[in-house]
């Protein structure tokens, strides 16, 4: 499966989590952007996961603003916690 995942996520690709705070996401973002993998997020709400991830360098925004997105975005990933009409 991993392998798998590499070879869907490449290095220098621009990837987007809403609801990166938690700790499914979190944890995905950490992973990718091991492997090179540029990541930003956001979620509603600072918490200790999210201090972690600004501490491995991951740009997190606190907000509930779509237009925060960049556009140059190559993959936007949302966590099952954004609701549908988001």
């Amino acid at each position: 499966m991993l392998n798998r995942m590499n070879e869907s996520f490449k290095k220098g690709q621009k990837l987007y989590c809403l609801g990166i705070g938690g700790i499914g996401l979190s944890a995905a973002a950490q992973w990718l952007k091991e492997i090179g993998v540029v990541v930003t997020g956001s979620d509603i709400a600072d918490s200790d996961i999210i201090e972690l991830l600004r501490q491995k360098g991951i740009a997190v925004d606190i907000s509930k603003d779509i237009k925060e997105i960049a556009k140059d975005t190559d993959v936007l990933v949302y966590s099952d916690a954004i609701p549908q009409d988001h």
